[in-house]
């Protein structure tokens, strides 16, 4: 058939990570979210260089902007699955960084028009939800029938995140009424509603259950005002991990029977009819069991399970009075228990202990979305607790003697206090830790001068399998080094190995070490890429919270940090120096980008236009920008010839000629130092592309670092 592209498009640049032209005809569609809310011109830096081994047809930026990157007729590389993504059109679409993965409503609507456009130009007039992978893969769709898939079908991912997956069913609708076809539902055993279905969780370990579905409790509490660790821990206990026989055959999660106390209440997402009648034990008050014959009520799914389980909390009665009064907003998990057990919902007589045990065990805590976190996500903002740097320069400098000498600053490294539960800020000893600390409250104390000394922070041999990316290019003498204090889950312990998991930041150490990390970046021109951890250096776990990325309470993964220190620079919500209150003053600074709307390829920002100009003539396909956005300096096109590039990839393709339309060599350059005779520009490469002296053919100036 003849394939065509959408009109939608506002932006393309085609990745050359695709498989060529498709073996099926299009009759799915896959939703991604891209967990990070970016713009399309950031979806295509992401996609093009071939090591990404990742493309998608099109993405929808977090503005609503339609990008593409792969031409329908090709097969991209999204889903896990060279099946389906040979017969779907893929879509990456840009979403919060956390679960659910919640799209901005601009967003949600494009891909409600790209998929009407998709469908339309390719002959459909359905485009079908049925919600079971098995059903979906085993199905032959009619010639004018368009199939949603989901990438967690193939891998062991979340995409496209429950947020959407939620709302798969209301595409499909949606879609479909727009395209005049009918939106009538299949049979009850073709199409299921929506959202998560506790089969699914069987066979899961424990821990891998309480991942699963901690979101979406967290997402509960925001609706109900329930403690999200309360339902959590009574979900585990009641449906055995989502295993029971009334979870996985009802999706009921919490034992909630048919007619419960008499009660009826608002805002019930039961349907009032769907039943599943089991025998069951019931607690006579003393802690003798005997067995009863009831109806249960049987949900679509598990979010709509947690739903009406947290409506009748709230709306049960007791004669005139609430029977669990003082439940919702209760912040005391331990108090909050004890409310709903002297309301009578359970007879259990250890039912309080039995739940308050869970809640400890699983660290349950980490759900809740207290006060202070919703204010934060309403303001969207980062929130710093001390915006002073306290010197005390002066108390160390004796044990700081190295100078940097020549050496330029090009790197910051992120550090840890591998001590339990401590976060002393004057911890040097012959020249060790980092020119700056961050306490475990979010205060920063300056403990060297990066400008003039050298700190032992990152240098050494290599340790472990992982990291090491920048082993031998970042070093103590052209590095900033900040330790952060930590916490570890055991209070007890006070030698914790530093391959645990239980270590964790606070969220105010995070918060300032952002604020930190950009006023220097800011300060010495550091671009994004060059914030890293001391793991990328010699491959240690440090900092522990960032490698092992457990999310354990308060702690955000790597990714998370530099997603939402990309944000907070882009946001210029504070001042890079002095006061919390103090707003940045936009004039100050000159941004070196590949374009103004890709603020990740950022490599400096300067107060001097002449500093922002010699900047960007050493970045080839880089340009300065004015604080509004206008491009104010475009480099000069000669590059002086030769000049050195240091290679950090091991496979770094070498071609024929110019551009990624010439043939490759078959060889890589691998890692070193390699000279330059000559630069061209060229399909495929941004900074253009570099010929080598030794004549072996030409490479993208892309990965090389200029030295």
């Amino acid at each position: 058939m003849a394939y065509t592209n959408s009109s939608l498009v506002e932006f393309t640049r085609l990745s050359p990570n695709h498989s060529g032209q498709r073996t099926h005809a299009i009759d799915r569609i896959t939703p991604h979210c891209v967990v990070g809310q970016c713009s399309v011109e950031t979806l295509g830096s992401i996609f093009a260089p071939t090591s990404k081994q990742a493309s998608c047809n099109y993405g929808i930026g977090a503005d609503g902007r339609v990008g593409m990157y792969v031409e329908e007729k090709n097969r991209s590389w999204c889903s896990s699955s060279n099946a389906n993504d040979q017969r779907a059109v893929t879509i990456e679409c840009a979403s919060d960084t956390t679960e659910p993965y919640a799209f901005r409503d601009v967003v949600y609507q494009k891909l409600i028009t790209l998929c009407v456009d998709i469908c339309r130009r390719n002959g459909k007039k359905k485009l079908i939800w049925f919600g079971d992978k098995e059903k979906t893969l085993n199905y032959s769709p009619k010639g004018d029938e368009m199939i949603l898939t989901v990438h967690r079908w193939f891998a062991n991912k979340s995409c496209p995140g429950n947020w959407m997956y939620a709302r798969m069913g209301d595409l499909a609708a949606k879609v479909t009424s727009q395209l005049g076809g009918s939106t009538e539902q299949k049979t009850e055993t073709e199409i299921k509603t929506s959202g998560l279905q506790a089969a699914a969780l069987k066979g899961l370990l424990e821990a891998d259950v309480v991942k699963k579905v901690g979101s979406l409790f967290t997402a509960d509490q925001k609706k109900s005002g329930i403690l999200a660790s309360v339902s959590l821990a009574q979900f585990i206990l009641e449906s055995g991990y989502g295993s029971t026989e009334l979870a996985q055959n009802a999706n009921n999660c919490f034992g909630m029977k048919k007619s419960l106390s008499g009660n009826t209440w608002g805002g019930s997402t039961w349907d009032g009819k769907s039943i599943y009648t089991k025998k069951t034990q019931e607690d006579d008050g003393t802690g003798k069991l005997y067995t009863i014959t009831a109806d249960f009520r049987r949900y679509p799914c598990v979010e709509d399970s947690i739903a009406d389980h947290s409506a009748y909390l709230l709306g049960a009665m007791n004669g005139s009075k609430k029977r669990y009064a003082g439940l919702q907003g209760c912040t005391d998990y331990k108090k909050a228990v004890q409310i709903i057990k002297d309301g009578g919902y359970a007879t259990d007589t250890k039912y309080v202990s039995k739940i308050c045990s869970i809640i400890e065990r699983w660290n349950l805590t980490q759900y809740d979305l207290k006060a202070e976190a919703i204010q934060k996500q309403e303001a969207s903002a980062i929130r710093i607790a001390d915006r002073t740097i306290h010197d005390i320069t002066k108390e160390n400098l004796s044990e700081v003697p190295r100078s940097r000498g020549g050496n330029k600053i090009e790197f910051i490294v992120v550090h840890y206090l591998g001590v339990p539960n401590a976060d002393n800020p004057n911890l040097y000893g012959g020249g060790y830790g980092g020119h700056y600390n961050i306490k475990r409250d979010g205060s920063v104390y300056k403990a060297a001068d990066p400008k003039t000394a050298v700190v032992w922070h990152c240098g050494g041999g290599l340790q472990g399998s992982g990291g090491h990316t920048f082993h031998g290019i970042c070093t103590n003498f052209n590095s900033i080094g900040i330790e952060c204090g930590v916490c570890y889950t055991d209070t007890s312990v006070k030698d914790a190995s530093g391959d645990s998991n239980q270590w964790n930041f606070t969220t105010e150490t995070q918060e300032s070490l952002v604020w930190l990390v950009s006023k220097l970046m800011d300060e010495y021109g550091i671009s994004l890429d060059h914030v890293i951890r001391h793991y990328d250096v010699t491959g240690k776990i440090c900092p522990n919270p960032y490698v092992k990325n457990n999310k354990l309470r308060t702690s955000w993964t790597w990714e998370e940090f530099k997603s939402r220190l990309a944000e907070y620079r882009k946001s210029c919500s504070y001042a890079a120096e002095g006061s919390a209150a103090a707003p940045v003053t936009a004039d100050a600074w000159y941004r070196v980008r590949k374009s103004w709307g890709d603020a990740a390829s950022q490599v400096g920002a300067f107060k001097v236009l002449d500093n922002a100009k010699a900047c960007a003539d050493e970045h080839p396909g880089y340009y300065v920008f004015d604080p509004d956005g206008k491009k104010v300096y475009t480099p000069k096109t000669s590059v002086s010839v030769p000049f050195l590039v240091r290679v950090s990839i091991k496979d770094l393709n070498i071609r024929k000629g110019p551009g990624t339309n010439f043939t490759k060599t078959g060889k890589y350059t691998g890692i070193g130092v390699f000279t330059i005779v000559e630069v061209a520009d060229g399909q495929g490469s941004s900074s253009g592309w570099g010929r080598l002296k030794s004549g072996a053919g030409w490479c993208s100036l892309d990965y090389c670092q200029k030295i």
